[in-house]
């Protein structure tokens, strides 16, 4: 009864042998998460290759929306803002928007920056704002519509405890100014006699 015991694969030893290491380095635990990281990986791999399948093209229907031919230069848009005589009616503007949401408005304070060569000429509002914070978004979300120019350059709330619904927002609010014409630029003044 000879048998011949045959000797491992070269391969097979190495993998045997590095299975053992990591056995050894990590123990069953350590083999267990490799494994679950090694099926998670797989799963999120599957899942991305079926997304990326089912993701129709997007084609713009409006024509203002589709790619410009290259022959053509495109003209930046241009945004229509307020004169400084406006500012008393951009005031108005913004009180009534805090009174329609049902909002408290105590006091505030205007100003008119100057244009420098890094920023347009702006009307800032520093404010405090008292109520709630859906109708303070909805406050917010009709300036940002509905008066161009209008940005919201600092934002901060608080309340007094955790029962309270009301919360105290300190805003400071821009409304970027169209920058007057130039000395040079401007018509001359017409004198009548």
């Amino acid at each position: 009864m000879d048998q011949a015991v045959s000797a491992p694969e070269p391969m097979t030893a190495r993998a045997q042998v590095l299975a053992a290491r990591m056995l050894q380095l990590v123990g069953w635990a350590g083999v267990a998460g490799l494994m679950l990281m090694l099926a998670a990986c797989a799963i999120v791999a599957f899942a991305w290759i079926q997304r990326s399948a089912e993701v129709p093209p997007v084609f713009a229907t409006d024509p203002k929306l589709a790619p410009a031919p290259h022959d053509r230069t495109v003209e930046p848009a241009r945004l229509q803002l307020s004169d400084k005589s406006e500012v008393p009616l951009l005031v108005t503007q913004i009180a009534q928007a805090a009174k329609t949401n049902g909002l408290t408005w105590p006091a505030a304070e205007y100003r008119i920056v100057a244009a420098t060569q890094e920023k347009p000429a702006s009307l800032e509002v520093r404010c405090v704002l008292r109520g709630s914070y859906p109708k303070l978004r909805s406050m917010l979300a009709q300036l940002i519509n509905g008066v161009p120019g209008f940005s919201l350059r600092e934002l901060s709330m608080s309340r007094a405890s955790s029962e309270i619904a009301d919360v105290d927002a300190k805003l400071v609010m821009a409304v970027f100014l169209r920058d007057e014409a130039p000395a040079h630029s401007r018509p001359p003044l017409e004198v009548q006699r």
